[in-house]
């Protein structure tokens, strides 16, 4: 599948320098990046824009990349959008909790911002 610039990807994550690092690698990619610092910001976002990708961190204050998940595979509007969780853990655990809150996918913190751009080029795979 080609990628347009109009394909616009959330990027969720408290960390500052993570959300802008992963939105230089995605719009060098051909992805319009809307930058949210919390999981409240990212749903008022996903009310304005319409979303080809979510990439949310697992672990934030407040709500998490967990209650994310959940809440947009609840939401008919939202629910066939992919989300791919980022997190620092290596507990197996933590990866299944956030397939079963409705994660398509799970990535290390640790990769390089090309598997980051590869999972989002492939999340509307069939």
């Amino acid at each position: 599948m080609p990628i347009h610039p109009q394909h616009t990807v959330l990027v969720v994550d408290d960390d500052e320098m993570w959300r802008m690092l992963a939105r230089v690698a995605l719009e060098r990619a051909g992805f319009r990046c809307i930058e949210c610092h919390n999981v409240r910001h990212a749903l008022e976002a996903l009310t304005h824009d319409k979303v080809f990708c979510v990439v949310t961190d697992l672990r934030m204050p407040d709500l998490d990349g967990l209650d994310l998940c959940r809440i947009v595979r609840a939401d008919p509007r939202l629910a066939d959008v992919p989300i791919i969780v980022m997190t620092s853990s290596t507990d197996e655990a933590e990866h299944r909790k956030a397939v079963e809150a409705g994660a398509n996918t799970t990535l290390r913190k640790d990769v390089e911002f090309k598997q980051v751009v590869s999972a989002v080029r492939f999340a509307r795979q069939p």
